[in-house]
């Protein structure tokens, strides 16, 4: 009984961590889209956005991999762990930081090239210190976390919108409470995994981080397939559609993110009793495709709601300068049911470790979707990225289910 608190304790933390940062993310994004107008906001997005690409190329050695072996690891074994993980994701995050400069300065004028370079520097932050975060999952603790992003989130609103009163216009001041906010949590989890432990994770061997670099690799290549494709979408709407164009379509998006964060809560929710703690596949099967069926409902019913909402939602968000994002908010809507069903399928191929599957699948997803959005963003803009979002989703959700359908093991 204790047990089953605990596991209850820790989810419903973790609600408020998702609830904090989906209602933060919501105002915060309004107040920049009002006070930097349609088309310097769609940049503003797109640098966050290619900063969080450029992210993803510290994903190595994932917590999918990390957090297992912490449960079981000793005190020894765990003060091993964490200082080369947290070494090996650093590298990653420097190498990251550094491509995504250059690759900034080859395609953006100055001011541009300086605003995701500011936003870059969240890069060497982020990724290292989340072994903290592993950690407290492995220990199934993530209250101190939870309580550490809902305060920073908090603080974060209260400086925008100071910065949103006092008239304040350009993306830089903006951009540099974005990197405040990883600082703080940087700090927060250094300090929360010192209490606990009285150590410090800064000793590294460099014949252990290669081990770890060699294993870490599998998983590697589908979480940054995924990732890349995540957000590739603002990426072709900035290089392809105009800047007004995009600024309408990012700011729908933060919207249907929003709904599609529900996703990633319902999974969690309900992948371990459904899926994670049986072994025979048929009813590993059998359930996974339950699921997929609680995802579509919910998914329809959100967005049957939300499209209802969206013709007074943006304006009253975002301002009327936005309101021709209305159309576009209510096609990803309904495009997002097709994320919601691949994060059911998703599950499936986390529970047997088929990693190598993982990365396929993505890849071929970004293929499928990079042409979509290469062919359709030049005919019809935001419209076109929709297209795409969809079409890639789509995509992402049949192979998901021949994946499942055609494995025998």
């Amino acid at each position: 009984m204790n047990e089953k608190k605990r596991i209850a304790d820790n989810f419903l933390w973790l609600l408020t961590e998702y609830a904090s940062r989906l209602i933060g993310g919501i105002v915060i994004s309004a107040l920049v889209a009002r006070q930097l107008g349609v088309e310097k906001y769609g940049v503003f997005q797109y640098a966050i956005s290619l900063a969080l690409i450029f992210t993803a190329f510290s994903f190595i050695f994932s917590a999918e991999i990390l957090v297992p072996r912490l449960m079981h690891a000793d005190a020894k074994e765990r003060k091993r762990l964490m200082g080369n993980a947290f070494a090996l994701r650093l590298i990653f995050s420097i190498f990251a930081y550094i491509a995504l400069v250059l690759f900034a300065s080859l395609t953006e004028n100055r001011a541009n090239s300086i605003l995701i370079a500011i936003f870059g520097i969240s890069i060497l932050l982020t990724e290292g210190f989340s072994v903290v975060t592993a950690w407290l999952q492995s220990q199934a603790n993530n209250r101190p976390k939870s309580i550490l992003i809902n305060i920073v989130t908090a603080v974060k609103i209260v400086l925008v919108y100071c910065l949103f009163k006092l008239g304040v216009r350009d993306s830089e001041s903006y951009a540099a409470l974005w990197v405040g906010e990883s600082v703080l949590i940087a700090i927060g989890l250094s300090y929360i995994y010192f209490k606990y432990n009285r150590e410090f994770f800064v000793n590294h061997s460099k014949a252990e981080i290669l081990i770890l670099l060699k294993e870490g690799l599998p998983f590697f290549a589908g979480l940054l397939a995924a990732y890349i494709f995540v957000r590739m979408d603002v990426f072709f709407m900035r290089h392809i559609g105009t800047q007004h164009e995009l600024g309408l379509y990012t700011s729908a998006l933060q919207l249907a993110q929003a709904m599609s964060a529900f996703s990633g809560i319902l999974v969690m929710a309900m992948a371990p009793i459904m899926v994670y703690k049986h072994t025979e596949i048929k009813i590993i099967k059998r359930n996974v495709l339950v699921l997929c069926g609680v995802m579509l409902v919910f998914s329809i019913s959100s967005a049957a709601i939300a499209s209802y909402s969206a013709p007074w939602l943006i304006p009253l968000l975002f301002g009327e300068k936005y309101a021709e994002a209305i159309p576009i908010l209510e096609r990803l809507l309904w495009g997002s049911i097709f994320l919601f069903l691949d994060a059911a399928l998703n599950v499936y191929l986390i529970k047997m470790r088929r990693g190598k599957w993982i990365a396929f699948k993505w890849i071929f997803v970004i293929v499928i979707s990079a042409l979509a959005y290469w062919r359709l963003i030049s005919e019809y803009s935001a419209f076109g990225a929709v297209a795409g979002y969809t079409i890639g989703y789509g995509a992402a959700t049949i192979l998901g289910l021949c994946l499942l359908v055609c494995d025998k093991k």
